[in-house]
């Protein structure tokens, strides 16, 4: 769980969020992230932190997580956002998101901070505290 654990504000948001989960991707490209199951992770379920590039989450199911169930996260070096630390091309579709935020009260579905090309369409997302879908920023 990640209710002791150190959060951050990643950009212009009002949403801050812990940088880890049960499957913590960082500085990676062609990652996918398929048919699996995540039950009961206790926090963050998957995470794409960085520069993580051409990399996808399909046709998984996400169920009772603690926070967020799937978060697609960058950072910047300044504001400007030069630097490539953050993700890049990433298609998340036809995943099934039920029950989250366990433990988190701001908590989605999906989260999205300082991002870009990112394509999320087709998922199923119900039951959970706050946002479905949550993209924190205008990044990219």
């Amino acid at each position: 769980a990640t209710f002791l654990s150190q959060y951050e504000v990643p950009s212009g948001g009002d949403w801050s969020i812990h940088r880890g989960s049960a499957v913590f991707v960082q500085d990676s490209s062609n990652i996918n992230i398929s048919g699996c199951v995540f039950n009961q992770t206790g926090g963050n379920a998957l995470m794409l932190s960085n520069n993580v590039v051409d990399s996808s989450a399909t046709d998984n199911e996400f169920v009772h997580s603690g926070d967020s169930a799937i978060a697609v996260l960058g950072s910047t070096d300044t504001i400007f956002g030069t630097a490539n630390t953050f993700p890049n091309r990433i298609h998340v579709a036809n995943n099934h998101i039920h029950e989250v935020g366990v433990f988190g009260k701001q908590t989605s579905c999906y989260f999205q901070a300082l991002a870009a090309n990112v394509t999320f369409r087709d998922n199923m997302c119900y039951n959970g505290p706050r946002a479905g879908i949550n993209v924190n920023d205008g990044f990219a």
